[in-house]
């Protein structure tokens, strides 16, 4: 970001005892501006300047560092020791102006937003007073363009530091369309012609919107086969001081193209495929259709699906009808051709690999048609370059090969492939010199290398063994290293006869990179500790890229600021120290710390529903925050819920409404850092398979992260539920579960929201008994404990392809075992496992596929729904993933998947496990993916009716796996 219309000066007026090298103190910073009423900011901003420095070098990098990109033209400070000996900054800048806002203000209606794009100015950046002309044609021409006339821009500026820029607009009379007529030429008429264009009579003049019902005509007369229309617009001011327009519509449709096909019983390719094609290529310009051969494109089409020698003849017939339109008439007459078999792909001129190998290579890179030994002309063409890179690969550099040349027997069925190589010199790779490296470094970095003395040079792979020659070097703390002969000729020198070639790496690592000290500015909210305790440096440690990258995602995690630059400054250059001092200097700019928000959407699950939630971030400056959150749902079917509650169909709002505080440090002088803090109070109903429940929640979490990627956490939890609308009798009542649940993560994925490699995993245990206040009465006693593993890998595959898996199992147990007699007088033991926290495979853990009430069966004998079992001894589930995914770019992934899971009672069965497969669409957010998901059953079985299972079902879910 440049700084705006001058040169920053710096000056160092020094008093006579204060030397270069001697370390000093600041304990006071004076700032004044040349523009007071600008400088409010930063007398607050340059604060961070105060503390202690080795020299005035290191106070002229940290001045410099923390003025970069600041709305500062020029600034230059004095060092000011007092008669006391200590020292006070003084510090005199000029600031810039920035665009806080940009309003429009007119005499007419007008929706300026559309304009805000194509403005000079842009809010939050520099005021740049010399844009407001270009600004004032952009304004003038957006109004003409939309029939104002006589208009006139006044910009008036409001503010100091931070500019409100309103744009006071005067036009004068609308421009008005008070007639339009069409010429034709031919007596054709269509009444979409008049429906495009009448409506804008009596309306303001707009050249944009004509334009667009133009684009509109052509497109729809393009479709019809009037692929050479012409249509123009023309408009004549009459009477100008009344501002009125008449506009002219041309239009010439030219000749109208139709095409007929006969293909006989042959459905390989249809009408549209060929018809989309000629329409491709005269968009493009590509061909004219009065010179085309519309053969060679019907059977372009053939060969590429593998079928070769088919014959397509046509004839044109031209003619008109009696309003003048022309006519091309086309008919085609086509017969397929057979697929060739390839009978042999052979090679001339490899002699150091053999036809077997080369033939490796072909089906490695082979598509369907060509494994199963059929033509296919454009992956002969793609495979050339496969081959050649192979070749390269193995120290081949200047390899050579043909296009491949196709040979058809006499009668055409079958055919010869040749591909003509000229290998060139194999070329070794003699040595390898690493120059200014220490000889522990040397083999260290050798044995990263893909390149390797006496092996093949692979040109292909350099660029990357310079990155991770420089990579390494920079990760034991040589932050500065470069490559000194990136582009010198030397760094890869061949042999005369090309036989072998030298790899000449020279670096310039310079000192290690030793932390010094911590320099904050641009936080005027947040207190410095809140950016300190994510430093997690000492001074004279080292600093790599890694280390400020990672606390660069610690910032970030904080979601407190919109921008976060840290850049380290050498305050030592010229000194003959050992290693470079380093300050790290960290700016920010803060978001805004409220935030509402509003979600309307749809679940397959829940139905409609409506979420909204408040945060108030940053509380006090430390970083705490605050979080109200709603959410109302409405049902659309009853496919989750039992026999009794589907015929009832009784409608119920579900709700859910939340109280979350977080504090990211819990007692650091007490507890050290991490200790992350947050409490929540929830209110709910929810309807669940055959019941429905209100339930109060309140919870307590506290989270340490101990290493970089492992976090324990101990949470506890008061659940009151009151259960109502049941099917079963057991499932009525008040219950009351208090527990603890202790936790551990381990997260070594690349990126949270759209990972490709890594793995997540998690272990939890929960316990609920009285201890921790849970129900426990002569009747019901609560009191079991839940063991919870969710695991998740990726793997990445290639750039486009990866794997993706979840594994996922529990186990629980009522402890409460003592046996009592019920009010029948039966035997029965005294607790059971609420059926609202009785495994029940929903939301993360739902088998794609399969309806909750589907995959929620027990197995065996049990063909029940689990939540109308009662659960006073063990319960059990399983659930597996598994994604072949396909990543078409940053934001969007196709992939198909295999899922499998199911829940037991007493028993562990994983060969009873009910399965899926399906495709996925996702696109990412910053919230998570948005999965559209289709699962079919591998088995369907009978439901209790009698009847079959659905075959399949679809997902919309987001951020889950």
């Amino acid at each position: 970001m440049k700084l705006l219309y001058g040169v920053l000066l710096f000056i160092w007026l020094v008093s006579p005892s204060t030397s270069w090298a001697q370390s000093f103190l600041i304990d006071r910073v004076d700032v004044n501006c040349l523009n007071p009423s600008r400088c409010e900011h930063y007398k607050d901003f340059f604060v961070s300047i105060k503390g202690s420095y080795s020299s005035v070098g290191e106070l002229r990098e940290s001045f410099k560092a923390i003025l970069s990109g600041q709305a500062i033209r020029s600034a230059a400070f004095d060092l000011i020791k007092d008669t006391a000996g200590r020292y006070h900054l003084q510090i005199d800048i000029e600031v810039e102006q920035t665009i806080k806002s940009i309003k429009f203000a007119a005499n007419h209606p007008v929706a300026f937003a559309e304009l805000v794009p194509f403005m000079p100015f842009r809010e939050g950046e520099w005021f740049d007073p010399q844009k407001a002309g270009k600004a004032k044609e952009e304004i003038v021409k957006f109004l003409a363009n939309r029939g104002y006339d006589q208009i006139t821009v006044q910009l008036q500026q409001s503010g100091e530091q931070e500019l409100d820029l309103l744009f006071d607009i005067k036009m004068g009379k609308t421009i008005i369309v008070t007639e339009i007529n069409y010429k034709f030429e031919t007596t054709w008429r269509d009444s979409q012609v008049y429906e495009l264009f009448n409506h804008f009579k009596g309306k303001p003049w707009n050249r944009l919107l004509f334009k667009v019902a133009q684009e509109k005509l052509m497109m729809g007369l393009f479709e019809q086969g009037f692929f050479f229309a012409k249509a123009r617009i023309r408009h004549q001011r009459i009477k100008k001081e009344h501002g009125d327009v008449i506009v002219e519509v041309y239009i010439d449709r030219g000749a109208r193209y139709n095409f007929h096909f006969n293909f006989g019983q042959d459905l390989t390719i249809d009408r549209s495929e060929i018809i989309a094609k000629i329409k491709e290529q005269i968009k493009s310009g590509i061909i004219k259709i009065d010179d085309v051969d519309f053969s060679s494109i019907v059977e372009k089409l053939y060969r590429e699906r593998g079928y070769y020698n088919s014959h397509v003849k046509y004839r044109v017939q031209k003619s008109a009808d009696q309003r003048g339109t022309a006519y091309h008439n086309f008919y085609f007459e086509i017969k397929k051709g057979e697929r060739v078999r390839v009978d042999k792909v052979s090679y001339r001129g490899n002699y150091h690999r053999t036809d077997s190998e080369l033939k490796n290579i072909y089906l490695k890179h082979a598509t369907v048609l060509a494994k199963r030994g059929f033509l296919d002309d454009s992956f002969l063409k793609k495979f050339r370059a496969a081959l050649r890179r192979s070749y390269v690969q193995s120290g081949f550099v200047f390899t050579t090969i043909s296009n491949p040349k196709v040979v058809f027997s006499d009668v055409g069925s079958s055919a010869a492939v040749a591909y003509d190589i000229s290998e060139g010199k194999k070329t070794m790779v003699k040595r390898i010199r690493l120059i200014n490296v220490s000889r522990h470094q040397r083999k260290l970095l050798l044995s990263r290398l893909k390149n390797k003395k006496k092996h093949p040079l692979d040109v292909t792979s350099l660029q990357g063994d310079f990155d991770r020659v420089i990579n390494f070097v920079r990760k034991q703390g040589y932050y500065y290293a470069v490559l000194s002969n990136l582009d010198s000729p030397d760094l890869l020198q061949y042999s005369s006869d090309y036989s072998y070639a030298s790899i000449n790496i020279e670096l310039d690592i310079g000192k290690r990179a030793q932390f010094n000290r911590l320099v904050i500015a641009g936080n005027r909210r947040t207190r410095d500790i809140v950016i300190e305790r994510e430093i997690d440096l000492k001074s004279g440690e080292m600093i790599t890229p890694d280390i400020i990258e990672a606390i660069r995602l610690r910032l970030i995690a904080r979601s407190l600021f919109a921008k976060i630059t840290i850049n380290p400054v050498i305050i030592n250059r010229d000194s003959d120290d050992e290693n470079y001092l380093v300050n790290l200097v960290i700016q920010v700019k803060e978001k805004d710390y409220r935030e509402l928000e509003l979600a309307p959407g749809y679940r397959t699950d829940i139905g409609w529903k409506l979420s909204s939630a408040y945060s108030y971030h940053n509380i006090g400056g430390m970083g705490r925050s605050f979080t109200l959150r709603g959410q109302l749902n409405d049902r659309v079917d009853y496919i989750s819920f039992d026999t009794r509650r589907q015929e009832e169909r009784k409608r119920l709002l579900e709700y859910r409404f939340e109280a979350e505080f977080a504090e990211p440090y819990l007692f650091p002088a007490t507890l050290g850092k991490g200790i992350d803090f947050k409490a929540s109070a929830i209110l709910s109903r929810r309807r669940f398979f055959g019941f429905d429940g209100d339930i109060a929640q309140s919870s307590a979490r506290i989270a340490k992260k101990i290493t970089t990627n492992t976090t324990l956490s101990l949470k506890y939890q008061l659940e009151t539920i009151n259960q109502y609308n049941a099917t079963e009798e057991a499932d009525s009542g008040y219950f009351r579960i208090g527990s603890i649940t202790p936790a551990v993560m381990h997260d070594k994925r690349d990126d949270n929201i759209n990972t490709r490699n890594g793995y997540f995993l998690s272990l939890s245990a929960e316990f609920a008994n009285d201890l921790f206040w849970s129900l426990n009465r002569d009747d019901l006693e609560i009191n079991y404990y839940k063991l919870v593993s969710r695991n998740k890998y990726y793997y990445q595959i290639s750039p486009g392809w990866g794997i993706a898996t979840q594994i996922a199992g529990g186990f629980q147990k009522n402890l409460a075992t003592q046996l009592v007699t019920d009010g029948s007088g039966e035997l029965r033991t005294r607790g059971h496992i609420p059926s609202i926290k009785v495994f029940r495979l929903d939301g993360i853990d739902l088998v794609r596929g399969f309806t909750s009430n589907e995959i929620n069966l027990l197995g065996g004998d049990q063909a029940v729904d689990i939540s109308k079992a009662r659960v006073d001894g063990e319960a059990y589930f399983a659930n597996f993933k598994v994604e072949l995914r396909n990543y078409i770019d940053d934001k969007t992934i196709l992939a198909f998947f295999a899922d499998a899971g199911r829940v037991f009672v007493d028993t562990y069965r994983p060969l009873d496990l009910r399965s899926a497969v399906g495709v996925s669409l996702k696109f990412i957010t910053p919230v998570g993916s948005m999965d559209f998901d289709y699962g079919v059953k591998t088995r369907r079985k009978r439901t209790s009716d009698g009847s079959k299972e659905q075959v399949g079902r679809f997902h919309l879910s987001i951020g889950f796996f």
